[in-house]
């Protein structure tokens, strides 16, 4: 009930130079969305159902700046670097309605402080540095280095909902605020460092046809502790409060990966 259309309202300004050798450009950016929907599906223990866990009326903020370079070391070896810094968070406390497929309990309604948390699933800091050589005979290599930070856990609308009745369980003022801050803490991703190359030739057959090779490899120092995805889960534990009972659930990049690509043109 109660659906609307989202809206957006965003902006930017750049400013880009571009010599000789050097160009780039440096942009700072903004964007507010509001009357989102999300969606989240798990199952419920306390009674025993899968639970479709529904956000309405949810505000998203971006804000950041980027910056992008490339210099002409010689005509054929160019430098390139590009990085970001941005913050992507919530920006109130919409209404989650929680509908159980059991038909055990009517759907609830209740508000879920969101307010300043993290957007999690994306780095909101990361820089990446390369060099891109043009060698003779049509050969071509490149290398680069990204370093990925301040990713944050997605948040689970359960572990923020309102708890009225929390207090009951721990009326001592200063058990009750560090449960609260147990429950609400929204855990950072581990930073990441990911190394690539390639490599790769343009072979012409005649005037009108020729064939492109490339061999690249990803992950060159083949880092198995890159976590390319976090998030809380639904579940909850409404006998003890316990935040770990429960706890994350982590993705991660696979190892050291090998493409090639051959292509033909006429």
């Amino acid at each position: 009930n109660g659906l609307t259309p989202e809206r957006v309202i965003s902006g930017d300004i750049s400013y880009n130079w571009n010599y000789r050798r050097f160009r780039g450009a440096i942009s700072a950016f903004w964007t507010h969305m509001s009357d989102l929907t999300e969606k989240f599906s798990y199952y419920d223990d306390q009674y025993g159902t899968f639970m479709n866990y529904v956000l309405k009326g949810v505000r998203r903020q971006y804000k950041g700046i980027e910056l992008g370079m490339a210099y002409k070391i010689t005509p054929s070896l160019t430098a390139t670097m590009a990085g970001t810094w941005a913050r992507y968070q919530y920006k109130n406390r919409p209404t989650g309605i929680k509908s159980y497929e059991n038909g055990m309990m009517d759907d609830i309604e209740t508000k879920v402080y969101l307010n300043n948390f993290f957007i999690g699933g994306t780095p909101q800091t990361a820089v990446n540095v390369g060099l891109d050589w043009a060698a003779p005979k049509q050969w071509f290599f490149n290398v680069n280095a990204s370093w990925m930070g301040d990713s944050y856990v997605q948040v689970s609308p359960i572990r923020h909902e309102e708890l009225p009745d929390l207090w009951q369980h721990y009326p001592n003022k200063e058990e009750l605020e560090a449960k609260m801050h147990s429950l609400a803490q929204q855990d950072k991703m581990k930073n990441a460092f990911v190394l690539n190359a390639s490599i790769g030739k343009l072979v012409y057959i005649n005037r009108s046809v020729s064939m492109n090779f490339n061999l690249s490899a990803t992950n060159l120092l083949n880092n198995r502790d890159i976590m390319t995805n976090a998030f809380q889960q639904g579940r909850f534990d409404y006998t003890n409060y316990d935040a770990q009972k429960f706890p994350n659930k982590y993705q991660y990049a696979q190892g050291i990966r090998l493409f090639l690509n051959v292509g033909v043109r006429f």
